[in-house]
């Protein structure tokens, strides 16, 4: 049972507005055609976590440019948000394990800084 990681596709969409619906504890049909105008942007990305084909996890990266500085030109940042696991999935380090894979990607596609931020 261990997990993969990967982009969300315009095939995960259904999946992705669940686990939005039971993030917020609200009705997932609200979130389908957000998440299908993120899917077709370059600033968005959603990353999934998957356990036997299974859906269990999500994150969102927004993705941009911050204002160039001398030696910086070509800076990337990300902001990492909605990271959510199923419930019954937690406690297994599989969090963990995402946050990971969401580093190492940063690092392959040489992105500055990952900023994220609790609360409401």
């Amino acid at each position: 049972m261990n997990p993969t990681f990967s982009l969300a596709t315009k095939h995960d969409l259904p999946t992705l507005s669940n686990l939005l619906g039971e993030m917020f504890n609200s009705s997932s049909y609200q979130y389908k055609d957000a998440i299908e105008g993120f899917l077709k942007t370059n600033s968005k990305y959603y990353y999934i976590v998957k356990i036997e084909n299974e859906i269990i996890g999500m994150t969102i990266i927004h993705y941009w440019k911050p204002t160039p500085k001398p030696g910086k030109l070509d800076r990337t940042y990300w902001h990492l948000s909605n990271l959510y696991i199923k419930p019954e999935y937690r406690g297994q380090n599989i969090g963990s394990d995402f946050l990971n894979y969401i580093y190492v990607e940063a690092k392959k596609q040489n992105v500055e800084k990952i900023l994220t931020f609790a609360g409401g």
